[in-house]
């Protein structure tokens, strides 16, 4: 599984976020997002890479202004992430390549939390459960 994509279409107004994975779990462990309802599946004691794209009017590309924030880090936490590559250059090279916006979630213990991703393009907001 190289690449997990979960396509959220937002209301009215707002664009649309992409959360794509970047890193597949080790032998024998999870690491899966659920397309349609939005959850994530992860053991403990892995790291999962996502990235976060929007289209958003004329604007497509890495999410801007992003964050991500867990509702219990003791369980799943995530990270800002950084990536040496950058995205490629959307709209047919007008705004040029630019940094690309990951995140980086860890299951630290069993259980079910949410993890928040905010960004000025729109929010998405993943079910996560850790399993052993």
């Amino acid at each position: 599984m190289n690449r997990i994509i979960v396509l959220v279409c937002l209301a009215a107004g707002c664009g649309d976020v992409t959360l794509t994975g970047l890193t597949a779990p080790p032998p024998g462990k999870t690491a899966l997002i659920d397309n349609d309802d939005r959850e994530l599946a992860i053991s403990r004691g892995v790291a999962f890479a996502f990235e976060c794209t929007a289209t958003e009017g004329g604007y497509s590309g890495p999410c801007r202004d992003a964050s991500a924030t867990s509702d219990d880090a003791a369980t799943a936490a995530v990270f800002a992430g950084y990536l040496d590559t950058l995205a490629q250059a959307y709209d047919n090279g007008d705004a040029g390549p630019r940094n690309r916006t990951s995140f980086v979630v860890v299951g630290l213990a069993t259980g079910s939390t949410s993890i928040h991703v905010s960004t000025s393009d729109g929010d998405v907001d993943v079910d996560v459960e850790v399993r052993d």
